[in-house]
């Protein structure tokens, strides 16, 4: 088993020298996935981002392997 780094937004968008407002409004809801790139912590308000999947994202190695992907119109990806 691997190791997840969780972080949470702000953190993540300091990483991606991005400003945590327009991470949470504009990356976090057009190109990160919930149960994928982050889980609500325990009391469901809470965000958590898993750094690895990001990156991940970020690198074009998202959607490969197993996982069925459906190409949408606008570049978008249905992860089924």
């Amino acid at each position: 088993m691997t190791d997840k780094t969780y972080l949470t937004p702000e953190q993540t968008a300091a990483r991606l020298q991005f400003n945590p407002r327009y991470f949470r409004n504009v990356v976090m809801k057009k190109h990160l996935l919930e149960g994928v790139h982050y889980v609500r912590a325990f009391d469901g308000r809470k965000l958590l981002i898993i750094w690895e999947r990001v990156e991940e994202e970020l690198l074009g190695a998202g959607g490969t392997g197993n996982t069925p992907v459906i190409p949408m119109a606008r570049g978008g990806r249905c992860h089924v």
